[in-house]
């Protein structure tokens, strides 16, 4: 498949952002964001409650991290939305762990909400950690549509270990290749995001290379230079610019709404 299609079916979940200076977590500023948090979750209205959480994501402390949790469980969806999106970027632990946390308790929930999950995946995979590579790879299709799909395997890319090459062959054996072929460009992209190899869009070419490579092959710590159209879709994809880790993206994120349309 020419990367031109991928491209075009690779759009984004989230729109890219502008950068700004990482504001250190002194304790006046977690002190401040708390009491912000706090009174928009007390008396706030659901776009309070998503301002505050957009003004605050990027405080690396675990008293912001709980009170942005508090969103995971509000009964509004944009909060939510902001919620897990802001986690996604927020440095400290217990954000992973939180999303975790709220993945295995409402995964049954999630399946069926087309915005939700694919913000979840996104924003687990977003923080590069292989400690979620059994959660992204838990089930290829417990939501049949492009961007859930998508998030899996670009959340596995974005963790450099051979362990992502190993469960995103390990999902392509089971799904086979008739269903796979309608998402084997972000697949594509995946696997040579991990590896730095092309074997196009033939999902048995992959699996054949592997069999041959799997016991000796490194993921290289670096990752590779994709072709130009490739890199463009991948930066989109994560609003990071060129040369940076999108785990690492500080700059305001996205309002809620502004998200890659599913594709069943």
């Amino acid at each position: 498949m020419h990367f031109l299609l991928v491209a075009a079916l690779a759009g984004s979940l989230s729109v890219p952002f502008q950068k700004e200076k990482t504001p250190s977590a002194d304790p006046k500023q977690v002190e401040a964001a708390v009491k912000d948090l706090d009174a928009a979750f007390k008396d706030g209205k659901s776009p309070e409650r998503v301002a505050a959480i957009r003004k605050n994501f990027s405080i690396a402390d675990k008293k912001v991290v709980d009170a942005i949790s508090k969103g995971l469980k509000d009964t509004d969806l944009e909060v939510q939305l902001a919620a897990v999106d802001a986690l996604g970027r927020n440095a400290h632990p217990e954000a992973l762990d939180d999303l975790h946390r709220f993945y295995k308790s409402e995964v049954k929930r999630l399946k069926d909400d087309m915005r939700l999950m694919p913000m979840v995946i996104q924003a687990i995979g977003r923080q590069g950690n292989e400690k979620s590579i059994e959660l992204l790879s838990d089930d290829l299709f417990s939501q049949r549509t492009f961007p859930a799909v998508k998030a899996r395997m670009w959340g596995l890319a974005n963790i450099r270990s051979k362990k992502s090459v190993d469960a995103i062959v390990e999902m392509m054996n089971k799904v086979g290749n008739e269903k796979l072929q309608d998402f084997m460009a972000p697949i594509r992209v995946a696997l040579l995001r991990l590896t730095g190899v092309d074997n196009g869009s033939d999902p048995q070419a992959w699996l054949a290379w592997w069999r041959k490579n799997d016991k000796t092959f490194e993921v290289p710590k670096d990752p590779p230079k994709m072709p130009e159209i490739a890199e463009k879709a991948w930066i989109e994809y994560w609003g990071a610019p060129p040369g940076e880790d999108p785990s690492k993206e500080t700059a305001e994120p996205p309002k809620t709404g502004e998200h890659e349309k599913k594709r069943d």
